[in-house]
């Protein structure tokens, strides 16, 4: 599951569309207009976005088997969020970690501690050592409207990132899991 970052498409990223004034867009002049706000988007924040890799807890890990077995590891994404390498990411990915690496998207490799975690909103925050960090900055999700366009980005695989873009929702809406994608 990648880690959702909600940026307003705007600013840097919206270019106008081509055509003078008084002439409506054709759907190629859109459509043009849509990507560029995602790609600007994606390339702004990508350098944020890392992969988390983590090995189980050894006191639980095949707790009470008489032939032990490597216990699978997990994976998820997260994003830094300061400079000085805190990361949040999903609770139910580190939630029952012994061991937390984290891959950036220039190929480190860090070792990361968990600092929080939150079950019930399914959030938590690692934090890594390392210099030369690059944060995503944070919008202000109150300022977000009913179907404004949001992007996901992700490294859940170990793909660099992954890019979902979608429109906001209401808030206090109850998902269905059965659609989620």
């Amino acid at each position: 599951m990648g880690s959702l970052v909600e940026l307003r498409a705007g600013g840097d990223f919206a270019a106008p569309v081509a055509g003078s004034v008084g002439h409506a867009p054709n759907d190629d002049e859109l459509l043009d207009a849509y990507s560029r706000a995602v790609i600007g988007a994606a390339e702004k924040v990508s350098p944020s976005v890392v992969n988390i890799e983590v090995q189980p807890r050894q006191e639980t890990a095949n707790a009470g088997s008489p032939h032990p077995r490597p216990e699978p590891g997990g994976k998820g994404s997260g994003f830094i969020f300061t400079p000085d390498g805190f990361v949040l990411t999903n609770s139910h990915v580190v939630h029952d970690a012994g061991q937390v690496e984290v891959e950036l998207t220039d190929g480190r490799h860090l070792w990361a501690e968990k600092v929080g975690d939150d079950p019930e909103t399914d959030l938590a925050v690692v934090r890594i050592n390392a210099p030369n960090l690059v944060p995503a900055s944070l919008g202000d999700s109150h300022a977000i409207r009913v179907g404004q366009l949001v992007i996901a980005l992700g490294n859940p695989y170990g793909f660099q990132c992954t890019v979902t873009p979608g429109w906001s929702a209401p808030w206090g809406v109850p998902c269905d899991p059965g659609q989620a994608g």
